[in-house]
C-alpha cells in the first residue's frame, strides 16, 4: 500500500495479435504527430548535498525504445528534417550523472511514444487487451508494423462482437 512500482512498457515484445485491413481488421484511423518530437533531451541538476558541481544528461535521436527494428523513429525524422532540436530539462533534483542520463531517456522516449497514435475496429477478438503488440497488415509501408494497445473495449451488440483499440508505435 506504500510503495509506487515502475514498469518500463513491453511494446518492444514480439507481437500476440496480427490483424489484415479487409480481413479481421473493419478500420484503422492513424495519426502522426511530429510536433512534439526532439532530437536530443538535456536535462541538468545539482545534487542537494554539492550544489557546485552540475550533474548532466542526455538522451538523443536513435537511442528510444527499439519498439521495432529497421524503422525511424520521430526523433530522427525531426532532426533530419529540422535539424538538432533541443529540449532542456531544469527543475528537477538529481543525485548523479546516470539518474540524469535516466530521466533524459525517459522524457525522450515520452515525446517518441506520441510519434503516431490511432484507433480502430476489429471483429471481437478476446486476446485483445492493453499492454500487448499486435501487427496491423495491409495498410501500406508506413502504417503497416507493429502497435502497442493502449486500451481497448469489447461490445456485443446487434451487430455483433466487435473490439475498439487505441494503439501507439514510435517509429515509421
Amino acid at each position: 500500500r506504500d510503495k509506487l512500482y515502475f514498469v518500463k512498457p513491453k511494446d518492444e515484445k514480439k507481437e500476440v495479435i496480427t490483424l489484415s485491413l479487409g480481413k479481421d481488421l473493419i478500420s484503422f484511423r492513424p495519426v502522426v504527430n511530429s510536433a512534439n518530437q526532439v532530437s536530443e533531451i538535456e536535462v541538468r541538476g545539482h545534487n542537494p548535498d554539492d550544489p557546485s558541481t552540475p550533474l548532466v544528461g542526455r538522451a538523443r535521436a536513435g537511442e528510444e525504445r527499439a519498439q521495432e527494428s529497421g524503422r525511424r523513429t520521430g526523433s530522427q525524422i525531426s532532426q533530419q528534417r529540422h535539424g538538432n532540436i533541443k529540449k532542456v530539462i531544469t527543475d528537477v533534483v538529481v543525485t548523479s550523472v546516470e539518474h540524469a542520463q535516466a530521466i533524459a531517456l525517459a522524457e525522450l522516449n515520452r515525446h517518441a511514444d506520441t510519434f503516431i497514435t490511432g484507433d480502430g475496429e476489429s471483429v471481437g477478438i478476446p486476446a485483445m487487451r492493453p499492454g500487448i503488440t499486435i501487427m496491423l497488415e495491409k495498410m501500406g509501408k508506413r502504417f503497416s508494423g507493429k502497435y502497442y494497445v493502449k486500451s481497448t473495449t469489447h461490445t456485443i451488440d446487434g451487430s455483433g462482437y466487435r473490439t475498439r483499440f487505441s494503439v501507439k508505435k514510435n517509429a515509421i
